[in-house]
């Protein structure tokens, strides 16, 4: 249960009781419980002196948070007791400073409130988990490899969406995923059989240097390389005997080997 002010197992209110010496005025640090003496507002201060209510000013002064002082010396054995009130402003909706949970962070309702908005925006955002969650797709992160994967969110006509995938070294692959979530071993062995691709669009390193780094095997001199349409490529004859360019065979790529 939440409270304004100091909670119940602190008290709302902080009594402490003095036995007076011969003359005392001044009355501050440890009580005769051992509770030393402190209050937030002398105006949240009430003080007794044998059980009667003394008028602020005009019986004493309260000024520093740590002391009150009788205007009249009190006689030995009188008994002077304080009781300073805890103060609070109600909340603004504005939490000023750093601000710490122990617990879950949670909304009230699901898919209903926002955090930050277009106008008031979060800067930075420091987590120490692996995956961001995003309605279903994710952003997850390999702890070991520093490799990151972005995977679109699994539906009922494709349940394993595969996933693009950015090693640490800036090389992409897209690897196969069991309902969207992305085994990073099976990154690591698409790689070892790919050259992939990384640096800046500007300046690629680690490309491919001939037609096999792309996963096709080689044609022979004169043939031209085509596609069927649905992703195949092989190499054709132009002309002459074999299959050669027929209908329905595109040129992928108009260069001869050779």
């Amino acid at each position: 249960m939440a409270y304004i002010g100091t909670s119940p197992s602190q008290g709302v209110r902080h009594r402490y009781i003095f036995t007076a010496t011969s003359g005392q005025t001044t009355f501050s640090g440890a009580d005769d419980d051992s509770r030393v003496l402190y209050y937030n507002d002398s105006k949240f201060l009430d003080v007794y002196l044998n059980g009667i209510l003394l008028k602020p000013d005009t019986d004493y002064t309260a000024n520093n948070k740590t002391s009150v002082v009788l205007s009249s010396g009190a006689a030995l054995n009188d008994i002077v007791e304080i009781i300073a009130y805890d103060t609070f402003n109600v909340f603004s909706g504005i939490y000023e400073g750093d601000t710490t949970f122990n617990s879950n962070f949670l909304p009230g309702a699901d898919v209903t409130y926002d955090l930050g908005s277009p106008t008031y925006r979060w800067r930075d955002l420091y987590i120490s988990g692996s995956t961001i969650d995003l309605g279903g797709a994710k952003i997850s992160q390999d702890n070991g490899t520093g490799t990151i994967a972005l995977v679109a969110a699994p539906t009922a006509s494709n349940p394993n969406p595969s996933a693009l995938v950015v090693t640490s070294s800036g090389a992409t692959v897209a690897v196969n995923t069991t309902g969207g979530t992305v085994d990073f071993n099976d990154v690591a062995t698409e790689l070892s059989g790919n050259s992939g691709f990384s640096g800046s669009y500007n300046d690629l390193t680690n490309t491919p240097t001939s037609i096999t780094d792309f996963g096709i095997v080689d044609g022979t001199n004169g043939q031209v390389l085509t596609t069927d349409g649905s992703g195949n490529f092989t190499f054709e004859d132009v002309s002459g005997g074999g299959g050669g360019v027929t209908t329905g065979k595109a040129i992928a790529m108009a260069i001869v080997f050779g």
